[in-house]
């Protein structure tokens, strides 16, 4: 692999432009060509960007990406990230749309890189990480540890709550450049501004800190993330479902690893001594991930399912789920208490919610964590469905089990008798890895990043 280039950026309205209406249709720079990555942030000046469902309305004939959502809330500043690679041809100049309603400048910013190589594809080597800063006028990002070879590391700063808005000066950190001009400021409506800085790379590695200095003491948002150009490949997934050992295959040295542990099982019917109540729905399981496992053709590895927790008897508690992990319990582990847990991205089930008054029947059982969301509790009798495996089915009678993956169990009911609550659901182990070219290429099921807005949310 070679090493990637930096090759332009634009953006609507330029540097110290006003622009407030939306859709945001973006001029981009000339002479762009076959497999370059295309990166746009779309910045809002408001805390609101989510409920203003921002989205690419004008494609330009591109297959655009959109990463993880997080949020982040300080500085009245937010901004979406999205991502394609160049098709070699744009049908239209492409557009971000905010839904009516959005308030303040809107900004669209396009950087664009080119990978050694125009055959070479685009995935994301590691995930967003965001962060906040107040009151200082040199905020600090900890950029990305690659994981390929060919890599692009972006980092990017906004700040809304200064009027006029910062400018920005002196990046330091070895390796980063800033992109672009100095800053994309916006002076329509309440200011703001973002800046961005990028850092290539020809092999893995620690990026190392980078700084950039405003021209006066604010709060912001920041986030990084790394892209990587690799050869065309095939991407495969292992689930593992029962404890054993997962034998690497020949030509894998990396793998990707998601655990989710054990389902929790649902609390039993109860009696405060005078009435009966349904019992409170298991939590769903712990989820964590790791990035770039290093392995060896032909070995064996130790995987670990956790078990899904009993439920409790009436008038009982549920157990909690058991730990699942791959190779060491220090390398990933999802464990019931995602404090516990291990790795590079943790995320925590929910719980149910509790039976009513009178056995109007517990609630279900919260669903499992995943990598973009930490479950959802259930305020119904049906369990939480968003992130891992679904919780149990809550009612008058025993609680539902959960669904596998790591689906928490329902409560039992409480009306006319007191009754056990529902079983969690097992564990399982996702193991992803790339083998050798050949085939048409896919993105690791981690590292395409579910199909959802970054949005990072600033007031």
């Amino acid at each position: 692999m070679g090493t990637p280039s930096y090759f332009g950026s634009a953006s609507t309205p330029a540097d110290n432009g006003a622009n407030g209406a939306t859709p945001i249709t973006i001029t981009p720079p000339a002479s762009m060509s076959t497999g370059d990555l295309v990166v746009i942030v779309a910045s809002l000046r408001s805390a609101s960007i989510v409920t203003y469902n921002a989205s690419v309305t004008t494609t330009g004939g591109q297959a655009w990406q959109t990463l993880q959502q997080a949020t982040i809330s300080i500085g009245n500043t937010s901004f979406l990230v999205y991502w394609c690679r160049f098709n070699g041809t744009w049908s239209a100049n492409p557009a971000v749309e905010f839904e009516s309603g959005a308030t303040g400048g809107c900004s669209a910013i396009m950087h664009v890189f080119r990978p050694s190589a125009g055959s070479l594809l685009w995935e994301l080597d590691v995930r967003p990480a965001v962060s906040t800063w107040t009151t200082t006028a040199s905020p600090s990002i900890a950029g990305p540890i690659t994981i390929e070879d060919e890599t692009v590391s972006l980092a990017i700063w906004a700040t809304g709550n200064v009027s006029p808005p910062v400018t920005w000066s002196g990046l330091s950190g070895t390796g980063w450049v800033v992109a672009g001009p100095a800053q994309y400021r916006n002076t329509s409506g309440s200011d703001h501004t973002a800046a961005a800085a990028y850092k290539l790379q020809s092999s893995p590695g620690d990026t190392g800190t980078v700084t950039y200095t405003a021209s006066s003491s604010c709060d912001g948002a920041t986030m990084s993330v790394a892209f990587a150009a690799v050869a065309a490949s095939t991407w495969t997934t292992d689930t593992v479902t029962a404890t054993g050992t997962w034998t690497c295959p020949a030509g894998v040295s990396l793998v990707d690893v998601e655990c989710r542990s054990g389902g929790n099982g649902g609390n039993g019917g109860w009696n405060d001594g005078q009435d009966d109540y349904g019992g409170d729905g298991g939590r769903g399981a712990s989820y964590a991930q790791a990035y770039g496992v290093a392995v060896t053709p032909a070995s064996g590895y130790t995987t670990t399912i956790g078990a899904g927790g009993a439920g409790g008897a009436a008038g009982g508690t549920g157990s909690a789920g058991g730990d699942t992990w791959f190779s060491t319990t220090t390398t990933v582990k999802a464990t019931s208490s995602a404090s516990t847990s291990v790795g590079n991205v943790v995320r925590a089930g929910s719980t149910g919610l509790g039976g009513a008054l009178y056995g109007s029947g517990a609630r279900g059982g919260g669903s499992g964590g995943s990598a973009e969301y930490g479950g959802t509790q259930s305020a119904t009798f049906t369990g939480g469905t968003v992130g891992g495996g679904a919780g149990g089915t809550g009612g008058a009678g025993v609680g539902g089990v959960g669904s596998i993956p790591g689906g928490g169990g329902a409560g039992g009911g409480g009306s006319a008798g007191l009754y056990a609550g529902g079983a969690g659901a097992r564990g399982e182990v996702w193991i992803s890895y790339r083998t050798p070219a050949g085939a048409a290429s896919l993105l690791s099921p981690l590292r395409c990043g579910p199909r959802m807005p970054m949005a990072i949310l600033a007031m």
